[in-house]
């Protein structure tokens, strides 16, 4: 959390959490227009026990997460989120999905919940981001019905922390 920016209301019941899709370099965001909400601290390894890198990519920490008022000409002034989290398995965190509620109601000049619910709806097993060979839905046989609330269908063994899966054949479940 940026410490000058931890009482905005995007940020309720927001707590610090890991990304394994790592964090992204921002080079040409005005931070003195921007809200910077969190930044990122980028480790040695995807996994959320690993050290931080030592070799100055950490100096400054990235903005991860902020606000930022604009206005297109002829048009109305608008704000909007930024986020660069959000592969299907940051999702995983409670927190990045509670970030973004937040952000919504926001910037719909809603009131904030102080502690959003994001349980998700069904028990969510993403499949790690990167590119799958072949034609996985069709090996597996699955229709659009699959997917539907309630169903709970996966298309790739989820990894372990320090290690993606092999994504070069489907699996099965």
């Amino acid at each position: 959390m940026v410490e000058a920016n931890a009482e905005h209301p995007i940020l309720n019941s927001v707590e610090s959490f890991y990304t394994p899709s790592d964090i992204y370099g921002i080079v040409n965001l005005d931070q003195d227009k921007a809200t910077v909400l969190m930044r990122g601290q980028i480790l040695k390894h995807l996994d959320p026990a690993a050290p931080p890198v030592t070799d100055g990519r950490n100096d400054p920490m990235m903005p991860m997460a902020w606000v930022k008022d604009y206005h297109i000409e002829g048009g109305k002034p608008g704000r909007v989120f930024t986020t660069t989290a959000g592969a299907s398995v940051d999702f995983r965190s409670e927190d990045l999905r509670r970030l973004l509620v937040n952000a919504s109601h926001d910037l719909l000049d809603l009131d904030v919940p102080d502690a959003a619910n994001v349980t998700t709806v069904d028990p969510y097993d993403p499949s790690f981001y990167g590119f799958l060979s072949g034609d996985v839905y069709l090996d597996r046989g699955m229709r659009v019905e699959d997917f539907q609330l309630g169903s709970s269908a996966s298309i790739a063994e989820t990894p372990t922390l320090n290690q993606p899966p092999d994504m070069s054949k489907p699996t099965t479940r």
